[in-house]
């Protein structure tokens, strides 16, 4: 790749995390505000189409504010990220890849988030380290 705009853009955190569910089913976590906030944030603005909005509220300080990049019927969600109100991060900023691999048991989800600033790896590391056990939590659950 041509790119050379430092080395930020190489920064990326992948996660992957396997869940006993359908893709379908997986897929409107991403894309249904209510179901969204049983495993991220507290509210969210969703509109899931291209170029649509994508806003949760993590907490009273802190705002997810992006975009739905791309999205492939219960196999792929793309959004641009980034926080209201950070500077390192700013809205629409970097980038998250939610690709869905069906397998016999289930499914799985594979997270990847770049263009992320050095400053900010740790945070997100994190965050998606919460976050993803508890989408797995709250899918796992429903389904029983």
């Amino acid at each position: 790749s041509g790119r050379k705009k430092g080395e930020e853009e190489l920064n990326e955190v992948i996660r992957e995390i396997h869940i006993k569910a359908e893709p379908e089913t997986i897929f409107a976590y991403f894309t249904d505000a209510e179901k969204l906030v049983e495993w991220m944030g507290v509210e969210a603005t969703l509109e899931p189409h291209t170029g649509g909005r994508f806003q949760v509220t993590i907490n009273q300080e802190r705002k997810v504010m992006g975009e739905y990049l791309e999205l492939t019927p219960y196999s792929r969600v793309v959004v641009s990220w980034g926080w209201e109100g950070r500077d390192d991060v700013p809205p629409s900023s970097s980038t998250v890849e939610i690709t869905l691999l069906p397998n016999a048991e289930g499914t799985l989800v594979r997270l990847r988030h770049y263009n992320l600033p050095e400053t900010a790896m740790p945070l997100h590391v994190k965050s998606w380290e919460h976050n993803l056990p508890r989408l797995k939590k709250a899918l796992e659950q429903s389904a029983t």
